[in-house]
């Protein structure tokens, strides 16, 4: 009668990595949160923030993220075009699309009749006392999508440096003397004199 074989514990623990990476990467995918996906996949809340950024490093880890955007991107038939199409119908939207602008009031056209670049441009409507609140996706961010996918870089870091790339001096703080004319000398009574 043969005995039976002992588990390897390498080949345990290496399938709970795999496990824990896959549930890394599928929380990661949902909202770009490392630290988030690293308390998902059971690491420890105290260092998640770190253990994320280290697996995001890990080059295992990059292709299998990789490979579960590709997988989703073709199971959803996403093409570029298509999302790039939709990120310009916010970035070009104007609030006239919408409706009229008369006296600081905004005259909301017919939803029902609106074309869907305008619709898409929309991100919430709530009926109030005075009519259709309307407020649009904001633009900024979608005209930056924009212009990275165009090869325009993001202007909004800037490093400083000093001479040769070395950090800026900054200098000591001035010392500051004040000059304050001498208090005026009192003149004290004598003790034990006659008051007068």
């Amino acid at each position: 009668m043969a005995t039976p074989r002992k588990p390897d514990p390498k080949r345990k623990g290496k399938q709970r990595r795999e496990e824990r990476v896959e549930v890394f990467v599928r929380q990661y995918l949902i909202d770009g949160n490392a630290a988030r996906a690293a308390r998902a996949a059971g690491y420890s809340p105290t260092r998640a923030k770190e253990r994320g950024y280290e697996l995001l490093r890990e080059p295992d880890v990059q292709q299998l993220l990789e490979l579960r955007k590709a997988e989703a991107i073709k199971r959803l038939d996403l093409k570029l075009d298509d999302t790039l199409q939709e990120i310009a119908r916010v970035a070009y939207s104007r609030v006239d699309d919408v409706g009229d602008l008369q006296g600081g009031v905004l005259y909301a056209n017919d939803f029902a009749d609106m074309p869907e670049r305008v619709l898409s441009a929309i991100a919430e409507m709530t009926q109030t006392e005075h009519g259709v609140r309307i407020k649009m996706h904001p633009k900024v961010p979608a005209l930056l999508a924009l212009g990275r996918h165009q090869g325009m870089k993001d202007t909004t870091r800037h490093e400083l440096t000093g001479p040769d790339g070395q950090p800026l001096p900054v200098a000591p703080p001035a010392t500051i003397h004040y000059h304050l004319p001498a208090a005026p000398r009192l003149k004290r009574a004598k003790e034990g004199g006659s008051g007068g």
